[in-house]
């Protein structure tokens, strides 16, 4: 007999291979003495918000933090989990894309900067990883590696494998700076 999170699990991957056909998605439910929940995980392809607007219908409610409770949704119809998260990891690909997009348009010391994306190999597995090399702080204070992920986050890669910005999020709302 099937959990109520593994029946869940089943109906998020139906939605997201419907929705997001050219993306695999890894869709896991896990059960606990606190209740249970549902990850889907998946690497570049839509952004973590356009996932989460998916999949929240599969939520059986909210945790209130000021309360330290959980609100039942109680117009849910169908198998749900009590929590149910979105995570997407950034390829190499999309991080270089985004560091590029940085260094060829933008001002602030980008273009001459030091930033690149280098691969690692986990001492413990012996796993491929991509990561930064030569970092440093912008004027205001934030490191370079942590603005290129946190953008490549908010840009979409379709099934043509063409980048799309989120241009409603906060972060594209500026002009970039022209480089001389």
């Amino acid at each position: 007999m099937k959990t109520e999170s593994a029946k869940a699990a089943k109906m998020i991957r139906e939605a997201l291979k419907e929705l997001f056909p050219a993306v695999t998605f890894s869709v896991k439910s896990k059960n606990y003495s606190g209740g249970n929940s549902v990850t889907a995980s998946w690497t570049d392809g839509p952004t973590t918000n356009m996932v989460d607007r998916a999949i929240d219908r599969f939520q059986s409610g909210d945790f209130d933090g000021m309360t330290d409770s959980y609100t039942y949704r109680h117009d849910r119809e169908h198998s749900t989990a009590k929590y149910v998260f979105a995570s997407r990891t950034i390829s190499k690909t999309l991080a270089e894309y985004t560091l590029n997009y940085f260094k060829t348009g933008w001002g602030d010391g980008w273009p001459e900067c030091g930033l690149v994306i280098v691969d690692k190999v986990n001492r413990f597995g012996g796993s491929i990883y991509w990561d930064f090399e030569n970092d440093s702080r912008v004027p205001h204070g934030d490191y370079r590696s942590q603005i290129v992920n946190q953008y490549a986050h908010h840009i979409a890669v379709n099934a043509k494998g063409e980048y799309i910005h989120d241009t409603s999020w906060h972060g594209f709302a500026h002009e970039r700076k022209e480089v001389a």
